[in-house]
């Protein structure tokens, strides 16, 4: 495993495997090991694949299979999770993907259906670096979750597929309506992104305390847990809906 050593790990059996050197942590994803690759003779290095990566060249060089998991392309939450049907195949577990795949899909299909008569909340995701706002696009697949929950989103006609970069002044020109803001990233409070942009203040989302940011877990389980990230994220837009759930993968950093 790539940057295994470098995390923090929520799923047991991988830290447990890593400290116990069942599972060897062989560098960062675009620069490993190689001569550590080559001493364990892997069967099939599973890799991503981001331009000018020199990775896939070394390993053609070198002579290792591969596989390329480039997930983080798709648009659409449920269709990223679809990967574990590729990954299956590699193990002959590919009736019991199926199964796993079909059982998040019909679940997030009905958490769909409840929600599908509320009222439409309008939401903001983006995060701020140094006066610079990145924000989910409108064909990205935080706008999709968003459309499938019955939610408005501030930037759906920017039709980019990943997050794309405007100004503090586009975003707060959209605040007069915004019911809910998903800052994706990890921030301590909500200060944090109204010294960024005060004018966040005057919203909705801020006055009825409905601003929430990652929780750590959510860049392992979230993923893994698709249908818990979908349930989350609707119990955000509608939480009459789901008087008794409790966020796994979003904090509220307004209450």
């Amino acid at each position: 495993i790539m940057w295994g050593g470098q995390y923090e790990w929520y799923f047991k059996d991988v830290s447990d495997s890593l400290r116990s050197g069942k599972i060897r942590d062989v560098g960062a994803p675009e620069s490993p090991n190689y001569e550590e690759i080559l001493m364990l003779n892997p069967d099939v290095v599973f890799i991503y694949a981001f331009p000018g990566m020199e990775v896939i060249s070394k390993l053609d060089e070198l002579g290792i299979k591969y596989a390329v998991i480039n997930e983080y392309l798709e648009n659409d939450y449920l269709g990223r999770f679809e990967w574990i049907k590729f990954i299956a195949t590699f193990y002959e577990l590919d009736a019991e993907a199926n199964g796993i795949f079909n059982n998040a899909e019909q679940t997030i299909f009905s958490i769909a259906r409840k929600v599908a008569d509320s009222e439409s909340p309008t939401v903001a995701w983006f995060s701020i670096y140094k006066g610079t706002v990145y924000a989910a696009g409108g064909e990205s697949y935080v706008a999709r979750a968003l459309r499938q929950l019955n939610a408005k989103y501030i930037f759906s006609d920017v039709k980019q597929t990943s997050s794309f970069v405007t100004t503090i002044e586009e975003l707060l020109g959209r605040t007069d309506t915004i019911d809910v803001i998903v800052y994706p990233g990890i921030v301590s409070s909500l200060s944090d992104i109204l010294s960024e942009a005060p004018g966040l203040a005057e919203t909705n989302a801020v006055r009825l305390k409905r601003v929430y940011t990652y929780s750590p877990t959510i860049y392992q389980l979230g993923f893994y847990d698709v249908e818990g990230w979908y349930l989350d994220l609707a119990y955000i837009l509608h939480p009459e809906k789901f008087p008794e759930h409790r966020l796994r993968y979003f904090i509220n950093i307004s209450e």
